[in-house]
């Protein structure tokens, strides 16, 4: 796998399985690691995308992606504290036959706002990026005081702690 365990990554505190792609109909699993050092900075967090293939998801080769905030194409950078990954969803959002992965990051600071937190969704085809790339791409952004989002952003408030998936899709 991508990455080195680490004391204290909480690997595996959120887990949401389902088809992510249109690619095959094999479900995939991601998995939050929200206090994982990424390029050295404590609690970035990240998560673990196991792609599904024919014969269920695998750690291998290319069906397997450590995507964080230091991905290319995933929006804001990597920040002490942010815990990308804290939550968890794999909704239909976009309407396709397929699953859109929605990360919490409840420690996210924002305009200055400390923790104001934040819940990043895949764009609308629904993808976090393809297996064996770093072409991941995330293109929504949303926290308090977004467009659709009631309420304003306040330091501690940690948009995005938690997420919910309404079962299988």
């Amino acid at each position: 796998m991508t990455g080195t365990a680490e004391a204290g990554d909480q690997f595996g505190l959120t887990v949401a399985v389902a088809q992510i792609l249109d690619l095959t109909a094999a479900e995939g699993i991601v998995v939050g690691v929200p206090r994982d050092r990424v390029s050295g900075v404590p609690a970035a967090g990240a998560v673990q995308v196991f792609w599904g293939q024919p014969g269920g998801p695998s750690a291998d080769g290319d069906a397997e992606e450590l995507v964080s905030q230091d991905t290319r194409g995933i929006r804001g950078g990597a920040e002490t504290g942010d815990l990308f990954g804290a939550s968890l969803a794999i909704v239909m959002v976009a309407g396709w036959n397929q699953g859109d992965l929605l990360i919490g990051a409840p420690g996210e600071t924002l305009a200055g706002i400390q923790h104001a937190g934040a819940e990043l969704q895949p764009s609308a085809f629904g993808y976090v990026g393809d297996p064996g790339t770093e072409s991941s791409a995330i293109n929504y952004f949303f926290s308090a005081g977004s467009e659709g989002a009631k309420g304003p952003r306040e330091p501690n408030g940690a948009f995005g702690a938690a997420l919910s998936n309404p079962g299988r899709l």
